[in-house]
């Protein structure tokens, strides 16, 4: 096979590359696959974004799981027992549980892995998708103590857990990596963070960790479920998404997960293009504390200056325009309406407003092509409808976490991806309490329907509040902007057997064979 020399910008410098093999059955035996850019955290608490959690997916099981299809499955519970009020959780550990550095895996790492993300110290920004638990909330604000938090083992095998009150999603809110199980000794031996090659409890445990470059894991031989002919995986880092096409038809890369999109209709013919639903929302909200977007008649303009169906089409692939803040697969999803303009007032009486004393405001996103490409149409829209100046702001993906969660922009595009299977964890992180809610925006009614919700069996009741939630976020006050639900578009070389997308982002690397 011919062979050829890739030079590359920035850290990978220059490999030796068998020439278009992403297209062909050979390579190394191991999964060479795309991170487009650096994990924010792979520390248990903090974890947080899709990009970490595709990481952490792979290396840490708690109590419970999703497999491949989105399923919930027992992953380190053998099983759970649940009391008739539904407040109150027993769950068996399955038999002979170990860390992958040999240690046995007890009921108490399960305690105080969920003990930590409470911690108000520590400040982890999901920990209110516990809030259910009894004292987790006062122990978080610091009104409470540890102890008053209901989570305690029972020997070394059982996990017992209390609610304040029944809540129909919670099993589901274990799947999350802030539930995951850690050790004190190596919290101890890391001034009090769980590094990134500390010992793991899923399929895999990381082996080496560059910065900037790439992560690899190898499979866990002490794992609890080993599937024969699981591969070693290398998670390739590489922010530029034409850099990740070079290296996939080079033979570098064995999955791509972000394509420009000019490059779309040339790789689809070639048959390396997959697509994949996501229970995910792109959109836009703003910072609500400071003006223009304190006056919810900006944002309504905003909102009725956006023609959702070209934003979509900008980007070649499968994504669906958004009326519904709720993606579809979950309760509450509304399909798209077109044509339906509830913002023309507004939008009127902003562009005068602006044809009076004209106005520049900063829009902000992470770095990328596609990101490029929305914003600039963005900028032009808002300019040639309303009359507003718009400024982009392209940030490095951990400054843009960091702007957000600390310095919230006028205006900022962003993705909300389910954490878990429910919409709960959509509807309240814009509560005006929850450490996810970056805008400041603050409506009691709002706060006091998705508390409902929370309490709520699926079904009809709860499906109606839904809907009146969601009346609040994008109409009314119309402080988040639903633009599309995402397909994930990914190039999978030909050699690459049984890969497929959870809809919570997660790839299960112990299913994914080699031809």
């Amino acid at each position: 096979m011919r062979l050829e020399k890739l030079c590359l910008p920035f850290a990978f410098g220059c490999f030796i590359l068998p020439a278009a093999s992403g297209l062909a059955a050979d390579g190394p035996r191991e999964i060479r696959t795309h991170l487009v850019m650096e994990p924010v955290s792979l520390d248990p608490a903090l974890c947080d974004d899709d990009v970490s959690m595709r990481v952490m997916a792979n290396v840490m099981d708690g109590l419970m799981g999703y497999d491949g299809e989105g399923g919930l499955k027992h992953k380190l519970a053998q099983s759970v027992e649940i009391s008739k009020d539904r407040k109150r959780y027993v769950f068996k550990l399955r038999p002979n549980l170990f860390w992958s550095d040999g240690k046995p895996l007890t009921s108490q790492h399960v305690v105080l892995g969920i003990k930590r993300t409470l911690d108000p110290h520590l400040g982890a920004k999901l920990a209110s998708l516990l809030f259910m638990i009894r004292g987790a909330k006062a122990y978080y604000a610091g009104t409470g103590a540890a102890d008053g938090v209901a989570v305690r083992a029972e020997g070394d095998a059982k996990v017992v857990i209390e609610l304040e009150k029944p809540a129909s999603y919670f099993l589901h809110s274990l799947t999350i990596p802030q539930a995951l199980p850690v050790r004190e000794d190596v919290l101890a031996a890391n001034g009090g963070r769980w590094p990134p090659r500390g010992p793991s409890t899923g399929a895999y445990h990381i082996t080496s960790y560059k910065q900037g470059e790439e992560i690899r894991i190898e499979p866990n031989a002490r794992y609890w479920n080993v599937k024969p002919g699981t591969l070693p995986v290398l998670f390739r880092i590489v922010p530029e998404e034409s850099t990740a096409v070079s290296l996939f038809e080079s033979g570098a890369l064995d999955v791509v997960a972000r394509v420009p999109p000019l490059d779309l209709d040339r790789l689809r013919a070639l048959g390396v293009v997959q697509e994949f639903p996501q229970v995910a929302t792109y959109f836009i909200s703003f910072n609500a504390r400071k003006p223009p977007f304190n006056d919810r008649e900006f944002r309504r303009a905003v909102a009725g200056s956006i023609e959702k169906e070209e934003y979509v089409a900008l980007f070649k692939a499968g994504n669906l325009p958004a009326t519904s803040w709720l993606p579809p697969g979950l309760e509450g999803f509304l399909p798209f309406k077109r044509n339906v303009d509830i913002f023309s007032a507004s939008r009127e009486a902003v562009t005068k407003r602006l044809h009076a004393s004209p106005l520049t405001i900063t829009a902000a996103f992470n770095s990328s092509a596609m990101g490029a490409l929305f914003m600039e149409k963005l900028q032009n829209d808002l300019k040639n409808k309303l009359g507003l100046e718009v400024k982009l702001a392209a940030m490095d993906w951990k400054v843009y976490v960091s702007a957000i969660r600390n310095d919230t922009p006028q205006l900022y595009r962003f993705a909300r991806g389910a954490s878990f299977i429910d919409p709960i964890w959509h509807l309240a992180s814009f509560q005006s309490n929850d450490p996810n809610n970056p805008t400041g925006w603050k409506n009691a009614v709002y706060d006091k329907l998705v508390d409902e919700i929370a309490a709520l069996p699926p079904g009809k009741v709860r499906r109606a509040k839904i809907e009146r939630a969601q009346a609040i976020l994008t109409n009314e006050d119309a402080i988040v902007i639903p633009i599309f639900h995402a397909v994930m578009t990914h190039l999978i070389a030909k050699r690459v057997v049984n890969f497929r997308m959870a809809p919570n982002y997660a790839v299960y690397f112990d299913e994914v064979r080699l031809r």
